[in-house]
């Protein structure tokens, strides 16, 4: 009798072992599937349609700012998923740039007229997608100050604004994934060949394209820029 109770105990505790087993191989998945279909039904999928007579013109006005990583204490960012409640949410960084100084402000710079151009590819693997976000302006010219900007930039991560035509301002780097900057000088050949520096600018996103909730006054940066110059001595 003894014996047989003991085996009738042993077995009793294997099936509610197998049966806590169970529970939790059933409900993790569900857990997580709910988490992820909160996620995706956020807005759903709007209808992509085209209407007639809709204006399409490309390109981005030749501005653009620059704001080094090590300069600032916050940046615009967008929203983590598990706060994510519009479909706006998924592209619109909320908050501004504040920086460490109040001294300091974005770097305006100028870029020949058609040549900032911006565009995003697709990176990864199944389940693992991302974009690689482009950026690229001409800068005429071989003064001093360019090669002493290139010298800088080239090794200093940091944040662009573009901005189309549209009025739509662009965001190029997120806190831990900022842009990277290469410049490439060309002294030119011949001398109808154009010289300058082009830059090239690459950062990882999880978006094609990251938009300022609160747009920068750009003409108003760009004012206080030529008035600096004009009048470095204050």
């Amino acid at each position: 009798m003894e014996n047989k109770s003991r085996i009738t105990i042993s077995n009793v505790l294997k099936l509610m072992f197998i049966a806590l087993l169970l529970v939790c191989v059933c409900t993790m998945p569900e857990a997580h599937s709910e988490n992820y279909l909160h996620y995706a039904i956020v807005g759903g999928f709007s209808p992509m349609l085209w209407g007639c007579g809709e204006e399409n013109m490309s390109g981005f006005k030749n501005r653009l700012l620059f704001i080094p990583e090590c300069s600032v204490k916050t940046v615009p960012e967008l929203a983590p998923k598990s706060e994510v409640t519009t479909d706006d949410d998924l592209i619109f960084a909320k908050g501004s740039f504040v920086f460490i100084d109040n001294s300091l402000k974005p770097t305006v710079i100028y870029a020949t007229p058609r040549t900032a151009k911006y565009g995003a590819e697709g990176q990864g693997e199944a389940d693992g997608k991302s974009f690689k976000q482009n950026v690229e302006y001409f800068f005429p010219g071989s003064p001093k100050q360019v090669h002493i900007h290139n010298r800088k930039i080239a090794n200093t991560p940091g944040y662009y604004v573009m901005e189309d035509f549209d009025g739509n301002q662009y965001l190029i780097g997120q806190p831990g994934l900022p842009a990277i900057t290469t410049p490439k000088f060309d002294g030119g050949q011949n001398m109808t060949d154009r010289r300058g520096t082009t830059y090239t600018i690459e950062c990882d996103a999880k978006s094609t394209a990251i938009f300022l909730e609160a747009p920068i006054d750009i003409d108003k940066l760009l004012a206080d820029a030529k008035a600096e110059i004009a009048n470095p001595n204050g």
